[in-house]
């Protein structure tokens, strides 16, 4: 080979190992937050617990690292407020399917509410809604659950442009 066909290839490659390493999801980069307990978006706004990877602005709550855990038989993530916009950011919550009942993100009597922009995989129930209504479910990839999205007694919310497997 010659001297131009081996800068050649070794640019290609070079190019090639950049735009993949530009296009790793998030939560293949970042290591998981090992959850131990639930984690509550609760009805005066704040967080708890006050570690849990998510970063609240206002009305607006964004996920900053993946969350996983096989070791409890509860919900990940309880929103207790209305009027929020839950944004995943990309990241995964990961649970443990064997597990019957349990959610990765849970609503009860909860209104208007956006989650967008999620993986949620390997619950009983990806995404649990209860007696909540007006709510916007969007860009989620739910894969590997029992019922990516259980409603009861559940009205007028929206799903659109998920994944659902």
């Amino acid at each position: 080979m010659s001297v131009q066909t081996i800068q050649r290839l070794l640019l290609i490659f070079l190019l090639a190992t950049a735009m993949f390493l530009l296009y790793i999801p998030k939560s293949l980069t970042v290591a998981a937050y090992p959850a131990t307990q639930t984690i509550y978006i609760t009805s005066n706004g704040t967080v708890v617990p006050s570690t849990a990877p998510i970063i609240w602005d206002g009305d607006i709550y964004k996920l900053s690292a993946s969350i996983s855990s096989n070791s409890f038989n509860a919900s990940f993530i309880v929103i207790q407020r209305n009027n929020i916009i839950l944004d995943g950011a990309g990241y995964t919550l990961q649970g443990n399917q064997s597990l019957t009942g349990s959610r990765g993100i849970n609503l009860t009597q909860i209104n208007n509410v956006t989650i967008q922009n999620i993986t949620i995989t390997s619950f009983y129930n990806g995404i649990f809604l209860k007696s909540s209504m007006n709510n916007h479910i969007t860009e989620a990839n739910l894969s590997s659950n029992k019922y990516g999205i259980n409603f009861v007694s559940s009205h007028f919310n929206v799903i659109e442009g998920n994944y659902i497997n």
